[in-house]
């Protein structure tokens, strides 16, 4: 095994560590900085080393892939490093691109999805560190610096994740509505200071596109540990399935005790989620507040 990939594998937290749009105070954020956007992909840590090309998921294993990493990205002759990106395939979700890509998928995957990987995947690059970083070498360069070592790559099917240096939140409030208005999953939002060591910090912020719908509460559930005798999660119902959300921003044990007294049964509540699944689930649903001027869920 690569030492690398060695390290990698025992060091799973390399990977970038957002902090999610809702957990950020707006004061605190730094201008200016980077704006990118955000695909529908998986993480992948790319590594070269001495000519050999390993691909490495975000748990610190290798991706089971159909093809080798570098027939189909077209980078044999990539220089030595780390190389961390979001890896797409063309009208696929991220959900399908994971179920292609795991480490421990048993079937095999058919010739026309191997054909897929192979003429639709892009790695969209967003940061590089040299390999002397696993050996305690600090990487001084700022992110602005990483960035111009991958956009002098020029690679096809490996390019910079698009970028732009916003001055204020304004400017970036205005790139983050016009990527979603394009499609995009979301945008990331980096200060020039961002290094493996910036954990959930104003520094590095992910702010994805939300799904909100308003939904009926049909049940509660417990909360455990020190919510214990407080509500935990309502149940709700959501295109054909039954399901529980955990109480979101907000919610502080003197409101949950409210919840308690007021009975939330039958009342309509805001409920937010990353989305939908493939599946049509919500993906990490989240009660906000009650919505005391509906006493219809949304369709």
């Amino acid at each position: 095994m690569s030492r690398v990939v060695e390290f990698l594998s025992k060091n799973p937290e390399f990977f970038p560590k957002y902090r999610a749009w809702k957990d950020v105070t707006e004061s605190k954020l730094k201008f200016p900085a980077f704006a990118q956007v955000k695909y529908d992909g998986v993480n992948m840590c790319l590594v070269v080393e001495d000519s050999n090309f390993y691909a490495i998921s975000r748990q610190g294993k290798e991706f089971k892939l159909p093809i080798k990493i570098e027939d189909i990205l077209k980078i044999g002759n990539l220089c030595d490093g780390i190389y961390i990106g979001e890896f797409i395939v063309s009208n696929l979700s991220c959900a399908e691109v994971s179920g292609i890509v795991n480490p421990n998928r048993v079937k095999e995957l058919s010739a026309d999805v191997e054909q897929l990987v192979r003429r639709e995947s892009t790695l969209y690059l967003f940061d590089f560190y040299n390999l002397s970083i696993i050996d305690g070498v600090k990487d001084n360069r700022t992110y602005s610096q990483r960035l111009n070592t991958l956009y002098r790559l020029n690679l096809v099917k490996a390019p910079v994740a698009q970028t732009l240096y916003v001055e204020s939140l304004e400017d970036y409030n205005d790139f983050h509505d016009e990527q979603l208005l394009l499609g995009a999953e979301g945008t990331i939002l980096k200060s020039d200071d961002v290094s493996p060591d910036t954990v959930r910090s104003h520094s590095l912020v992910k702010r994805v596109k939300d799904l909100s719908v308003d939904l009926e509460c049909l049940g509660i559930k417990e909360g455990e540990g020190k919510r214990e005798g407080l509500v935990g999660s309502l149940l709700f119902h959501y295109k054909g399935r039954d399901f529980y959300a955990d109480l979101g921003k907000g919610w502080d044990d003197s409101k949950r005790a409210e919840l308690n007294s007021d009975n939330p049964i039958g009342k309509v509540f805001r409920v937010t989620a990353l989305g939908e699944t493939n599946k049509g689930s919500l993906r990490l649903p989240k009660v906000l507040e009650e919505r005391i001027d509906k006493s219809i869920q949304d369709t």
